[in-house]
């Protein structure tokens, strides 16, 4: 073989491996970084977390001083789930049906705040406990206009309490749209809600009815966990073992 030839040939080697040897490195660069890029794209997220999702209380209650049977079915937006949690103003909008004996059914509308931390009923100034306030504006077609405003308590720990906290939605049945809710929980209004909102048939319909909007794809797992950590906090891991935290 001539002595020329020989050189083209091992020049031509070279640069084989030379593209070779980049490809691995690039290669192996690349996975190195996917974690990372991985972990960019769960963190970075300038658009608000949205989530739609329905509540069910059905137990009994009491209005003007009578036991009653008692179902609320309701769909509940928030259409920023941080703005949610650090502005007691910054309501979530909800809607759906007040059940009576079964029979008597109202529409209803209204907003669900959350308070933080707690300044009335059980918390006291507890870091760790929340307040859920439900305002609602029954349509029962009424000449006075109707509404029930009331509050679950929520303590953001892994104690059994919360269990009972959230069985009881306390509040008033009034033609008072303003009423504040400190008086709205007193025993002056007495009205109570009690039910078997821990049931694991209903804990799971809740979580299924989970709906993420305005959120990059990338994280719609992950933004009903944070809720539910909001809401339940170390809780939250021990009664919903099937979402994403």
């Amino acid at each position: 073989m001539p002595e020329e030839l020989i050189m083209k040939v091992l020049s031509i080697q070279k640069v084989l491996s030379a593209q070779k040897s980049f490809s691995i490195l690039k290669t192996f660069s690349l996975y190195r970084l996917l974690p990372l890029l991985f972990l960019g794209l769960l963190t970075f997220n300038t658009q608000a977390d949205g989530l739609r999702f329905s509540e069910t209380m059905s137990g009994y209650g009491t209005i003007d001083n009578l036991f009653r049977d008692i179902r609320v079915d309701l769909n509940i937006t928030i259409d920023d789930i941080d703005a949610w949690k650090e502005n007691p103003n910054h309501m979530a909008s909800l809607q759906g049906q007040l059940v009576i004996d079964s029979t008597i059914s109202h529409p209803v509308y209204g907003y669900l705040n959350i308070l933080s931390p707690g300044n009335i009923g059980t918390c006291g100034q507890a870091d760790d406990c929340y307040h859920l306030v439900y305002w609602m504006y029954i349509d029962d077609g009424k000449p006075d206009d109707s509404y029930f405003i009331g509050m679950k308590t929520v303590r953001n720990d892994s104690g059994f309490d919360v269990i009972d906290d959230m069985t009881t939605l306390v509040g008033c049945f009034t033609q008072t749209p303003d009423l504040p809710l400190s008086s709205a929980v007193s025993d002056i209004c007495g009205s109570q809600l009690q039910f078997a909102w821990w049931d694991p048939a209903n804990l799971y319909d809740f979580t299924t009815s989970f709906e993420v909007f305005d959120t990059p794809w990338w994280r719609y797992l992950l933004v009903p966990g944070k809720f539910l950590s909001i809401v339940f906090g170390n809780l939250a891991q021990v009664y919903f073992p099937w979402i994403w935290f």
